[in-house]
């Protein structure tokens, strides 16, 4: 809720999202852990809605290029960091080292897996299911 109000007052980038995508590479570490968070949250939202979803999912975390050290990508690694200590199913993309993708499905069942019986998925819970 205070990122969509300063991604609204201009004062924080809003991420690129299209259907299925999520762009964070000009972002800082802590902000793409934060901005996946809730395009999580969301997807699992439009999937109980019946709201149509891709087959795939794919998150851009650039591969390093703008790092301190170039190959190195902090924002990668931590996104990573996120998904794998949530149990999500996201892999490296094999021609783009700049991307992590996962079949929608499988990313849903695991979301299930962590959301509260009734209750609509909110960050918190994803982050105390790590």
């Amino acid at each position: 809720e205070e990122m969509e109000r300063a991604e609204a007052l201009g004062l924080y980038p809003a991420a690129a999202e299209k259907a299925g995508s999520l762009d964070l590479h000009c972002a800082s570490s802590g902000s793409a852990q934060a901005r996946a968070l809730r395009w999580l949250c969301r997807l699992l939202a439009d999937h109980h809605a019946a709201a149509p979803l891709p087959a795939s999912l794919s998150i851009i975390t650039g591969w390093g290029r703008h790092s301190r050290v170039t190959g190195d990508s902090e924002v990668k690694a931590a996104v990573m960091d996120l998904l794998e200590a949530l149990d999500l199913p996201f892999a490296l993309g094999h021609r783009n080292k700049g991307r992590v993708i996962a079949e929608t499905e499988a990313v849903v069942r695991g979301l299930e897996r962590i959301a509260p019986a009734g209750e609509a998925l909110e960050p918190a819970h994803l982050l105390a299911a790590m």
